[in-house]
């Protein structure tokens, strides 16, 4: 658990830097070599391990000089699913809906995140996808899981999805120090 005392600005600058941020990868994440590649380049530390859900949260280092005596854990606090395309995610919804619902349905984590890439509510609706999956239905289908999980919907081009994690996870640990 996170002391609750209140951080000075210099102190939370230090809290949230690349340097004590460790974003975490789940190990049966696959396509991903764009994310870790930016990651690399950007400086953004990362771990991969198995996560029970999600593709992606993250752990913070220990500090001890602020009170952070180890390294604390985050995934009950965030997690991050990743889809490569709306043709994965239409697949996840006709295929393999009932373990993609389970996915989410055991998710124990505060904030739930649905990143997908390369997509957008105006390509599914018109249809812009290979999957014969029915625009209104896939639709519906995002919009159900949003309510139903309490899921955030993010679409993201494969350039920016690593930037995005990275800063989904940190301004996540900034709300949570609040």
């Amino acid at each position: 658990m996170l002391n609750r005392r209140k951080y000075s600005d210099k102190e939370l600058d230090k809290i949230l830097s690349k340097e004590n941020i460790v974003i975490l990868v789940d190990s049966r994440e696959k396509a991903n070599r764009h994310i870790l590649d930016v990651f690399d380049k950007e400086g953004i530390q990362y771990r991969v391990t198995t996560l029970e859900s999600g593709d992606y949260t993250f752990e913070l280092k220990a500090i001890p000089e602020l009170d952070i005596p180890h390294t604390m854990d985050f995934r009950q606090d965030i997690m991050i699913e990743r889809k490569n395309s709306l043709d994965e995610i239409s697949s996840s919804f006709t295929r393999g809906r009932e373990r993609f619902n389970d996915e989410f349905g055991r998710a124990w984590a505060v904030k739930k995140y649905l990143l997908v890439e390369d997509g957008s509510y105006e390509k599914i609706l018109n249809h812009e996808y290979r999957t014969e999956y029915n625009p209104n239905s896939f639709f519906a289908s995002l919009l159900s899981f949003d309510a139903r999980y309490d899921l955030h919907i993010c679409f993201a081009s494969k350039e920016t999805s690593a930037i995005i994690i990275y800063n989904l996870c940190k301004y996540a640990l900034r709300e949570i120090l609040k």
